[in-house]
């Protein structure tokens, strides 16, 4: 995980998840945290990461 920018209060917080690997043991998932400030017209991405 990489944080890229704080989250502040009152933000509006959305999840974006892909699946990017599927095995017999493990998956892979791709994770984007976008928040947006009120005030603000377009989100901005604040944490990315790839688990498995």
């Amino acid at each position: 995980m990489r944080i890229l920018m704080p989250i502040s209060f009152g933000d509006e917080v959305s999840l974006d998840c892909a699946l990017q690997e599927r095995g017999d043991s493990s998956t892979v998932v791709k994770i984007e945290i976008w928040a947006r400030d009120r005030s603000e017209a377009y989100p901005e991405n604040v944490t990315e990461g790839v688990l498995t």
